[in-house]
C-alpha cells in the first residue's frame, strides 16, 4: 500500500509523505501555477534536492502529510503543522494542493479540517495560525470557511511581478472551531 489513512474528510484522506513521490512533487514545485502563493516560488528545485527534502521529512517524524483523493488514492497535495510548540499548545499550518489541475474542488477546505481536528483532538493543540499573502484570495476564502481569522498583517512583504503585497496572519483557537461545529 502507497497510502495511508491517518486522518481521512471527505473526498481525501491524509498519509504519511511517500519518499517514492518525490518525482512528481518537484515537478508540481517547478510549476509556478502552483507556487505562486508560496516562498518557493522563485526556487528552483532539481530532482536530487527534492528527493533529499522529502526524504529528511519522512525521517524527522514531524507532521508533513500527503493529501490524497478518495476516490482513487491519487496524490493531489501537502499539508502540515510546522513551529510545533507543544508546552504552549501552538503550531503553524501550511497547505499547497500541489496539482493545479485540482484547485477549486474543496479538497484544500477538507485537508484543513481534517488537520485541524486531529490537531486539535489528537496533539490537544490550542491554536493554530498561518501566514498568507494578500493575492492569494482563493486560500483567503478557503481559511474563513473553516473559520480562521485575520489577526495581523505585514505590509509590504512579498514582490510578484512588479507589485507589493501584503502578509496577512490568521489564526483558530480550539473553543472558537468546536462551537463553530455545534
Amino acid at each position: 500500500m502507497k497510502y495511508f489513512k491517518k486522518v481521512q474528510r471527505g473526498k481525501i484522506y491524509l498519509s504519511p509523505v511517500n519518499t517514492e513521490d518525490y518525482e512528481v512533487m518537484i515537478q508540481w514545485v517547478n510549476d509556478p501555477r502552483a507556487t505562486k502563493g508560496i516562498t518557493m516560488h522563485s526556487k528552483i528545485i532539481s530532482l536530487e534536492k527534492g528527493k533529499n527534502r522529502l526524504e529528511s521529512v519522512a525521517k524527522e517524524g514531524d507532521y508533513t502529510l500527503a493529501i490524497v483523493k478518495q476516490e482513487n488514492d491519487e496524490l493531489i497535495g501537502t499539508i502540515g503543522l510546522y513551529n510545533l510548540d507543544q508546552l504552549n499548545q501552538i503550531a503553524e499550518l501550511s497547505i499547497l494542493i500541489w496539482n493545479a489541475e485540482e484547485h477549486g474542488k474543496w479538497y484544500g477546505t477538507d485537508a484543513i479540517n481534517a488537520m485541524l481536528s486531529f490537531a486539535f483532538h489528537t496533539l490537544n493543540l490550542y491554536t493554530v495560525y498561518l501566514r498568507v499573502y494578500s493575492f492569494n484570495t482563493n486560500a483567503i476564502r478557503c481559511y474563513e470557511k473553516v473559520w480562521f481569522k485575520k489577526t495581523g498583517e505585514c505590509h509590504h512583504s512579498c514582490y510578484r511581478d512588479g507589485e507589493w503585497f501584503d502578509k496577512y496572519f490568521m489564526e483558530i483557537q480550539k473553543p472558537d472551531r468546536e462551537e463553530k461545529n455545534k
